[in-house]
């Protein structure tokens, strides 16, 4: 599954959910878009995931894909969290 929001025409997808258990932030498709183009806004994203989430895989990985176990949304409170992160992300990238 996919997230996808449009920006400018094009297609963008911050959000996929993988076959193998995990869900990635593609920075590789939204760091090009304000406000993601700022590293900082990227970590602080990621800092906010493992904050209220959990461990997040390839934590450093600001360019590519971090991702975090989908089991970590174990709790209605965890996915409600997830959730507001995704709207989030889409509203900032739609802005």
């Amino acid at each position: 599954m996919i997230y996808t929001t449009k920006k400018d025409g094009i297609q963008v997808s911050p959000i996929t959910i993988g076959s193998d258990s995990f869900i990635a932030i593609r920075f590789d498709q939204i760091k090009g878009i304000p406000p993601y183009i700022d590293p900082e806004k990227r970590k602080s994203l990621i800092a906010k995931i493992i904050a209220q989430i959990g461990d997040v895989k390839y934590s450093d990985s600001i360019d590519y894909w971090p991702s975090f176990k989908i089991s970590l949304l174990n709790s209605e409170d965890k996915r409600s969290i997830f959730k507001k992160i995704v709207k989030e992300i889409i509203d900032e990238l739609s802005a």
